[in-house]
Protein backbone atom coordinates (compact mmCIF):
# COMPACT_ATOMS: atom_id res chain seq x y z
CA UNK A 1 0.00 0.00 0.00
CA UNK A 2 2.49 2.93 -1.20
CA UNK A 3 0.22 6.21 -1.15
CA UNK A 4 3.04 7.86 -1.11
CA UNK A 5 3.33 6.98 -4.83
CA UNK A 6 2.40 9.70 -6.67
CA UNK A 7 1.44 7.67 -9.82
CA UNK A 8 -0.72 5.36 -7.82
CA UNK A 9 -2.06 7.96 -6.35
CA UNK A 10 -3.20 9.09 -9.44
CA UNK A 11 -4.76 6.19 -10.23
CA UNK A 12 -6.37 5.75 -6.96
CA UNK A 13 -8.03 9.20 -8.00
CA UNK A 14 -8.94 8.37 -11.61
CA UNK A 15 -10.76 5.00 -10.59
CA UNK A 16 -12.54 6.65 -7.30
CA UNK A 17 -13.68 9.67 -10.54
CA UNK A 18 -14.82 7.09 -12.58
CA UNK A 19 -16.81 5.08 -9.84
CA UNK A 20 -18.13 8.33 -8.82
CA UNK A 21 -19.17 9.20 -12.29
CA UNK A 22 -20.60 5.97 -12.91
CA UNK A 23 -22.91 5.93 -9.80
CA UNK A 24 -23.72 9.41 -10.60
CA UNK A 25 -24.76 7.81 -13.63
CA UNK A 26 -26.67 5.30 -12.26
CA UNK A 27 -28.58 7.71 -9.85
CA UNK A 28 -29.59 9.73 -12.13
CA UNK A 29 -31.34 6.82 -14.51
CA UNK A 30 -33.25 5.70 -11.36
CA UNK A 31 -35.00 9.09 -11.33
Amino acid sequence: HTLRDPIAQKIINAMMKDSLKKSFLQFSKQK
